[in-house]
């Protein structure tokens, strides 16, 4: 009688075990992703940095026409370097994520996306690909074309074409004697085609 009695119960507290349990699974995921969160203090400092790096009135910024190399694009390359050597002990990606925002025009918004795609993240691609191309700052295009170049996606060879069309340039004097032009992201786009073998401009105007 009373195993009869308990059996609709049991059942009771078994189905209600079963429904409850994606809930406490999911609170328990969303918990352990809040305690990694918090625990990326150091890639938040060096995302605190890029952002630095990308404020226009930071000295290291600001292009100055004589100066092949920028400061600030030698930086960019840096805090990479080290987000990627904190991958395994913070969450890096994760953190990425959470501040990217694609529709973000902003310097540091697009140099998120660079960002992530060096890191790995392969759904970055095309849309970095289109920044080297298009954006509207400086280093946001040659860090594009250095991080895309090591990566040698035949895909991004038509970004790379249209690339060598950058104009930005740098005078490269040689201190006032044989005066002429060095264009940093046409140069980076047509090593990068060499290397693929894929299109090759002929006497195309990387001086």
């Amino acid at each position: 009688m009373k195993s009869d009695v308990l059996r609709p119960w049991a059942a009771v507290l078994f189905g209600a075990v079963l429904a409850g349990a994606p809930v406490l699974l999911l609170r328990f995921h969303e918990g352990a992703a809040t305690v990694r969160l918090h625990h990326a203090d150091r890639t938040l400092a060096l995302l605190e940095q890029l952002k630095a790096e990308c404020d226009p009135r930071s000295v290291t910024n600001e292009y100055i026409f004589s100066m092949t190399a920028q400061p600030t694009e030698i930086a960019r390359g840096e805090i990479m370097g080290k987000l990627a050597l904190l991958d395994e002990e913070e969450p890096v990606m994760e953190v990425l994520r959470q501040h990217l925002d694609r529709r973000d025009t902003t310097e540091f918004g697009e140099m998120l996306q660079v960002m992530m795609l060096g890191l790995g993240d392969s759904e970055s691609l095309r849309p970095v690909g289109e920044l080297m191309v298009l954006s509207e700052y400086p280093a946001v295009r040659i860090c594009a074309a250095r991080v895309l170049r090591r990566m040698h996606e035949v895909e991004t060879g038509q970004y790379f074409i249209d690339a060598l069309g950058d104009a930005r340039f740098v005078r490269n004097d040689a201190c006032g004697v044989h005066p002429g032009k060095y264009y940093p992201v046409r140069t980076i786009a047509a090593l990068a085609l060499h290397e693929m073998n894929l299109y090759e401009p002929l006497n195309y105007n990387l001086d």
